[in-house]
């Protein structure tokens, strides 16, 4: 099958990780694939067996690079993507599919007014066009239903390569230990400051046990977090990594991941980490992470914390004392029941199959 995915940059989040995985083991199983980047921003490393169509940030381009490459099936990632290649495929005569990787009631919230009125017009567009949606989780498509009216959904979780995460985590050695760790774009919806508000709150236990923590990613809330962390006068304690393209090594010199996220559509930090036999520590928030855990990992349940897009301070509190207690007496798992449980349940070749069955239809 001739495949075109499209979004808008190739860049180190999870989505753009998401696409490229998703493009690159499409073409092992066989397919011809090729995908179409908005911008001119690739970060990621494409393979050779894919072909790499950059700076179609239009409809117009779009639909004529569609057109030059007659793809059977189209699928796009990201809100922008997802509006583009929906009039762009109608255009083209190509069947699209839709991606959403966000929860949709929660997640969408915290964006701009302008943002919201264009999810919300891209959302009703694909329900008119009756286009196929293809959703992370089961919650994430629930919302679009009961928001947008949306009927024709999938659910086709993210999957992971566990023998690759292995070798990138061993492909730098990482000398540093870490107690807890937090790796995410330093976003609202990402809940850092929850994190560090909860540490706070635990700053003379911390010291008493010589706990560190580390702090993986960069974002537009960096020098909030930067400010929180000197104003709690974790200085000492806390370090900031900023942005890895490869946060394996450090995820693998860590003890705890720590998820206190509003809103994860997926969260694929989650299922990295356990691929590395971590635990994590997780935010009840809709949906990814509560679904991964309770479906699949339901030794480490115990974990979560409340909902902070419900209730910051009870979130807070909660994190507080799972930290406390961990510390004092902390949860053993055996790390090959978790690699074994993401290498069976999240596997790449089976859900790429499970979408192609969905392509096929």
């Amino acid at each position: 099958m001739r495949i075109a995915l499209v979004i808008p940059t190739l860049t180190i989040g999870g989505a753009e990780k998401v696409a490229l995985n998703t493009a690159v083991t499409l073409a092992n199983l066989g397919n011809e694939t090729h995908v179409i980047v908005m911008s001119r921003r690739v970060d990621l490393k494409v393979p050779d067996n894919i072909t790499l169509h950059t700076g179609l940030h239009s409809i117009k381009s779009i639909s004529h690079a569609i057109k030059k490459i007659r793809p059977e099936r189209c699928i796009s990632y990201m809100e922008r993507a997802n509006l583009t290649a929906a009039i762009a495929c109608r255009i083209a005569k190509v069947k699209h599919y839709a991606t959403v990787h966000t929860a949709p009631a929660v997640g969408f919230r915290m964006r701009s007014l302008q943002n919201r009125l264009a999810i919300a017009f891209t959302y009703r567009l694909l329900r008119v066009l009756d286009t196929k949606v293809i959703c992370v989780c089961n919650g994430v498509a629930a919302d679009l239903k009961r928001m947008y009216g949306i009927k024709n959904l999938y659910v086709v979780p993210n999957f992971i390569d566990v023998e690759e995460i292995m070798t990138l985590a061993h492909q730098e050695k990482h000398s540093q230990y870490y107690d807890f760790t937090y790796v995410g774009r330093l976003s609202r919806v990402k809940g850092c400051h929850i994190f560090i508000k909860s540490l706070a709150l635990v700053k003379q236990q911390l010291e008493a046990n010589n706990i560190k923590v580390a702090i993986v990613g960069d974002g537009p809330e960096r020098m909030f977090i930067e400010d929180l962390i000197n104003e709690s006068q974790l200085s000492g304690i806390v370090t900031m990594l900023g942005a890895r393209k490869n946060p394996y090594p450090i995820i693998n010199n860590s003890k705890y991941i720590v998820v206190p996220s509003y809103a994860e559509g997926f969260g694929m930090v989650v299922l990295e980490s356990l691929a590395l036999g971590k635990k994590v520590i997780y935010s009840h928030c809709d949906f990814g992470p509560r679904e991964i855990i309770n479906d699949n990992f339901r030794d480490l349940q115990h974990l979560g914390f409340a909902d902070p897009s419900v209730d910051e301070d009870t979130a807070i509190q909660q994190l507080r004392s799972i930290i406390e207690q961990e510390i004092v007496s902390e949860t053993v798992c055996e790390q090959h029941v978790l690699i074994e449980q993401v290498a069976s349940k999240y596997n790449k070749e089976i859900i790429c199959k499970r979408l192609l069955e969905i392509l096929d239809k």
